[in-house]
Formats: structure tokens, C-alpha cells, sequence
């Protein structure tokens, strides 16, 4: 009898495991349902975000290049104009990408194989980038070799290395060293491009994650390079649909080296058109455009009155700002946190209009101080509008002492 009370008791506790086992399972199910709506949403949202944000953008770039198409090389009006040509076109980029990226999602990515010399391509995008790396001082190294008949989407791998190539010269200093090289192992089906740099290079640890979406090693606050973290994702998924690989590893030139793994083949069931290159337009932002210089942002405006720093690592923007605040105040440019620190404890500014996102900003934390005998100094994220309104509704009693009210 007590055996048989003993077995009905593990049985009673077997089918209430078996049942709460189900009920998790169930929650479960539901749980992984509504995640897997709420990542269709998300990418329905960045789909029908970036198809809005392009129609306008085209609005503006068309115009605007029109306009600066008809100015005169000595017209006061064609840096203005080709700002916004600049950064329009950097807006645009930025929305590719989000675009792109919510079409890998969806699947909707469709891979159109042509008939192509791979070496004649490497060389295509490489030559891209000779003028604006060269300004630098970088070295720039190609060796694609002989020719390398491929069949890929061409367009899709001149955006490939459009990407790696922009990664590689935003992380590489001036004066340092970028190398690609073209290889076809023997006997092998499968090409192998290499992008190495002189730069600061990828932690082990950090390798896998650098290929997230939207991941950025440097991503605080304090970052020193700009950018959506999506280039090297698009890069990988765009080489995955080719049924190839990108990974990462040192570089002999002490940076980090992306080796790209590439068929050269299509799959049996696709078609293939005889291939035509045809030169993609590298988007603004990466490192085929010559680096707006920080040179042309001086200090200026009329002696005598209130100092203002302005702490932004953009050039296009800090000179913006500073024009904006020019007429009326003395204005200061500083181009990092470092240097806005600086002119801050220099200058006891009466307004500082900062970058939220500000290289070297680890520099200074919560309550860092000004020049002494002064108060801690207090942030406000202003665009320059309402900066200018801001000073001239309040302007200050003792010029370069005074601080910001609450």
C-alpha cells in the first residue's frame, strides 16, 4: 500500500510538472510571437521612415544642385549651397542605409548576377578613394592582379567595398597605411579581398559584435568617429547573400584586416547577364570625399563683446554656429572636448554651446568646474537659433563672467 500511495504521488507531481511545463511553453510561444511582430513592426517603421524621408531629401538635392550648378566660382552663395548639397546627400545616404537594412530584414533583396571582372572592380572603387586618402598622407596600396572573372551583382559589391574601404579610412590616422588585395587561391572557387589598416585595430573580443547592427565599439558619448554602425552589417549580410563571408583579424600593418570570402560563381538556378561596370557614386560621408576642413572655422566677431565657445567636432556645423552667433558676439570655435574645456577655463565664456555627442568629452565629468572663483558650469543642448535668441533676451552684466541662469 505504501509503494502504491508513493507511485500515485510522483505520478500527481509528474502531470503537474508536465502541465506547468506546458503553460511555460505556451507563454512561451505567445512571448516569441509578439517579438517576432513587434521585429516586423520595426522594420515595416524603418521601411515606410526612410521611403518618407527620401522624397523631400530628393526635393532638396535636386534644387540645390541645380542652383549650384548655375552659380559662378566666385558667387558668395556656393558654400552655402554646397553645404546643403553635402549634407543632403550624407542624409541620404544614412536613409539608404536604413533602407537597406529593413529590406535585408523583409528578404526583399534580390541579387541581379552579371558576368564581371572582379579585379577591374576592386580597382573601380579603389580609385575612388586615392584623391581624399592621399590628402592625408595615408598610404594607399591596390594590388588586385590579373583578372578575375566573377559572377556577383556588382552594383552590390561596389557597395561592399565602399563600405569596408570607408571603415578602413575613418579608423586609419593620417599618415598611416591602407592595403587591398585581390586574391584567387589556387584552386580555389572563391575569391579573396583583403582591407587592412594602420589604425587602432579590433579587440578579439569585440570582432563578433562589429557586425551588429547599429553596434559601435566607441559608441558612448564621448566617440570619436561618427556613424550609424550599419555599414559593416550590410557589408556581411550583402556578401551572405552571395554565399560568401566577412571576417575580421589583425592586419600585418597593425590595425584590422576584413577578409572577404566571394564565390565566383552564381547559383546554378540564377542568370547571369553579361556584366557592364558601371561606377557607383560613393555616398557622402566616406572617405572617397575630400575631408571638409576644420581651417576655413575661425574665431571672429565684433571686439568688446560677450565670449561664446562653440564645441562641435563637425566643421560644417561649428562654422554654421559660428556665423550664427558672429554678428553679435565674440565667438570662440573648439573642435572637441578636450579644447572646449580649455577655452572654457581660458576664456570663463558667457554661453557654450556644445556637441552632445563630443570626442574627447571623457576629459571632464558631473560637476567639473570653471576658471576659479567661478561656479560649476552648466550645459544646455541649444541649437544656434535658440542660442542667439537665448543671449539676446539675456544678455550678460559682466561680458565672459557670467553664467546661464537656471
Amino acid at each position: 500500500m505504501q509503494m502504491e500511495a508513493e507511485v500515485l504521488q510522483r505520478t500527481r507531481e509528474a502531470a503537474a510538472a508536465s502541465r506547468k511545463l506546458k503553460e511555460a511553453n505556451a507563454e512561451l510561444a505567445v512571448l516569441y510571437e509578439r517579438a517576432r511582430e513587434l521585429d516586423e513592426l520595426k522594420t515595416q517603421f524603418f521601411a515606410s521612415v526612410s521611403h518618407e524621408l527620401r522624397t523631400p531629401l530628393t526635393l532638396i538635392l535636386g534644387p540645390a544642385q541645380k542652383l549650384l550648378g548655375q552659380a559662378a566660382a566666385g558667387d558668395p552663395r556656393r558654400r552655402d549651397l554646397e553645404l546643403i548639397v553635402r549634407n543632403a546627400r550624407l542624409l541620404l545616404s544614412q536613409v539608404n542605409d536604413l533602407l537597406d537594412a529593413a529590406k535585408l530584414d523583409a528578404g526583399k533583396i534580390m541579387l541581379d548576377y552579371a558576368a564581371i571582372d572582379l579585379a577591374e572592380l576592386v580597382r573601380l572603387v579603389c580609385g575612388h578613394f586615392e584623391t581624399a586618402v592621399a590628402d592625408r598622407g595615408i598610404s594607399f596600396t591596390v594590388n588586385a592582379g590579373d583578372s578575375v572573372p566573377a559572377q556577383v551583382d556588382a552594383a552590390r559589391i561596389q557597395q561592399v567595398l565602399i563600405n569596408l574601404l570607408s571603415n578602413a579610412a575613418k579608423f586609419t590616422p593620417d599618415g598611416g597605411v591602407i592595403r587591398v588585395e585581390l586574391a584567387r587561391p589556387a584552386g580555389s572557387r572563391s575569391a579573396v579581398i583583403e582591407v587592412a589598416d594602420s589604425g587602432p585595430g579590433i579587440p578579439a573580443r569585440h570582432r563578433a559584435a562589429v557586425f551588429d547592427r547599429f553596434r559601435q565599439i566607441d559608441g558612448g558619448p564621448a566617440r570619436r568617429h561618427a556613424g550609424t554602425g550599419l555599414g559593416l552589417s550590410i557589408a556581411r549580410e550583402l556578401v551572405g547573400l552571395h554565399r560568401g563571408t566577412v571576417a575580421v583579424t589583425d592586419a600585418p600593418e597593425g590595425g584590422a584586416m576584413l577578409v572577404v570570402r566571394l564565390p565566383l560563381t552564381a547559383p546554378p538556378d540564377a542568370s547571369v547577364d553579361p556584366g557592364q561596370l558601371t561606377a557607383l557614386e560613393p555616398p557622402p560621408g566616406s572617405a572617397a570625399e575630400p575631408a571638409v576642413g576644420m581651417a576655413g572655422v575661425r574665431s571672429g566677431g565684433p571686439a568688446g563683446r560677450p565670449p561664446v565657445v562653440v564645441v562641435e567636432d563637425n566643421p560644417d556645423m561649428n562654422r554654421y554656429v559660428c556665423e550664427v552667433l558672429s554678428g553679435a558676439y565674440q565667438v570662440r570655435p573648439a573642435f572637441n572636448g578636450a579644447d572646449g574645456l580649455d577655452a572654457a577655463r581660458a576664456l570663463g565664456p558667457y554661453l557654450i554651446v556644445c556637441d552632445v555627442m563630443m570626442p574627447g568629452a571623457e576629459r571632464r565629468g558631473p560637476g567639473t568646474r570653471g576658471p576659479p572663483g567661478h561656479p560649476p558650469e552648466r550645459h544646455a543642448d541649444l541649437d544656434p537659433q535658440r542660442a542667439r535668441r537665448r543671449c539676446r533676451a539675456d544678455p550678460p552684466s559682466r561680458p565672459g563672467r557670467q553664467r546661464l541662469p537656471p
